[in-house]
């Protein structure tokens, strides 16, 4: 508490100093272009500044420590939870969604009970298949968690997907030469299960697949 303590006097003095420092020319830059936003003057008050990034930070960093902490209890462990951070973390910097939107995915996943060496699989095929919409990536993550869950494909979980923008059938069919009716029958016997549907999805992002290369 002292060490925080002395930490935040010492800011508070730093951004008295800057106040206090000739910043005209700069502030003029900054009037033209900010002139047409309401409550524009605060911008101007490093007070404001400091809050408002400091809050930001915060935020962030606790939401990224709750993250964190859940991922080491659905998957069982530190050194699991670090082993997929460092997976989203890279397939972050490749992509679009962002860190948030593919942790938000990645729990998901693993609420269902998928095991995390699939999770990363699913969630790059996936990725492609969204095309860097993240919307589309959680209605697809929600959509496959659920099918994977049950273990089979089934009428609601196509339509899911087929909303999001792809048709498991259609991949399916392209990978067995099957017709969309043959392999409708199917699943409404129960016959085709997640894994294949899983597959066919991983062969759409392979290359040479429609999907390859879309999230970046």
């Amino acid at each position: 508490i002292v060490d925080t303590s002395n930490r935040v006097r010492r800011l508070q003095s730093d951004v008295r100093n800057l106040n206090s420092t000739p910043l005209t020319g700069f502030k003029n830059s900054f009037a033209s272009l900010f002139k047409s936003i309401p409550f524009a003057q605060y911008i101007f008050n490093p007070f404001t500044i400091a809050g408002v990034v400091a809050g930001r930070a915060l935020k962030l960093g606790i939401d990224e420590e709750m993250r964190n902490a859940s991922f080491e209890v659905l998957l069982g462990g530190e050194e699991n939870a670090r082993k997929i951070i460092d997976n989203i973390d890279a397939y972050a910097k490749k992509t679009t969604y962002g860190k948030e939107n593919l942790s938000t995915a990645v729990q998901t996943m693993a609420g269902f009970g998928i095991a995390q060496e699939r999770i990363m699989p699913n969630l790059k095929a996936i990725g492609e298949i969204a095309m860097g919409d993240k919307n589309k990536l959680s209605s697809l993550t929600l959509a496959v968690s659920q099918m994977s869950a049950t273990g089979q494909l089934m009428g609601q979980g196509r339509n899911q997907m087929i909303n999001a923008g792809v048709n498991a059938l259609l991949e399916m069919g392209k990978d067995t030469g099957k017709s969309g009716g043959v392999l409708k029958d199917e699943m409404g016997k129960g016959t085709i299960t997640a894994d294949m549907v899983a597959q066919a999805y991983k062969n759409a992002t392979l290359e040479g697949g429609q999907f390859y290369g879309m999230s970046e």
